[in-house]
C-alpha cells in the first residue's frame, strides 16, 4: 500500500519531499518506489542524510537505497562512497562499490576535470 502511495505521488507530480523519509521504510519494495520516483531529483534528499542510512546497523534495502542515491549525486561523492565502502570491507555493498569504481575509471574519469568542492574534501 505504501509503495503504490509513492508511484502515486510520483505519477500526480506531488511534492517528492514528502516521501524522502521513506527511503527507511522497512518495506523493501516501498524503498524501492521511493528510490524510482527520486531518480528526476537527486537532490532532493541531503546528502548527510543519505550516510546516515548507509551506516552499518541499517537494513540491508535501506543501505542498498541510500548507496543508490549517493552515487548518482555527483562525481566525487560517488568516488567517495565507492572508496568508503571498499575500505570498511562491506561485504554487501562491496562488490557493487568495486564494480562502479572500476566503471567509472574505465569511462568516466578521464572526463571528470574538476575537483572535489570543499565540502567534499
Amino acid at each position: 500500500m505504501r509503495a503504490e502511495a509513492v508511484r502515486a505521488v510520483r505519477r500526480l507530480g506531488g511534492s517528492l519531499t514528502q516521501i524522502v523519509g521513506m527511503l527507511a521504510d522497512p518495506a523493501p519494495v516501498v524503498v524501492r518506489a521511493v528510490n524510482a520516483a527520486l531518480r528526476t531529483e537527486p537532490s532532493a534528499v541531503p546528502v548527510a542524510q543519505l550516510w546516515e542510512l548507509l551506516a552499518a546497523d541499517s537494513p540491508a534495502h535501506v543501505r542498498l537505497g541510500a548507496y543508490e542515491r549517493l552515487r548518482t549525486s555527483d562525481t566525487w561523492t560517488r568516488v567517495h562512497v565507492d572508496l568508503h565502502l571498499l575500505a570498511a570491507h562491506d561485504v554487501e555493498l562491496g562488490h557493487r562499490a568495486h564494480a562502479d569504481l572500476t566503471a567509472w575509471l574505465q569511462g568516466g574519469a578521464a572526463t571528470t576535470y574538476r575537483k572535489p568542492s570543499p565540502e567534499a574534501l
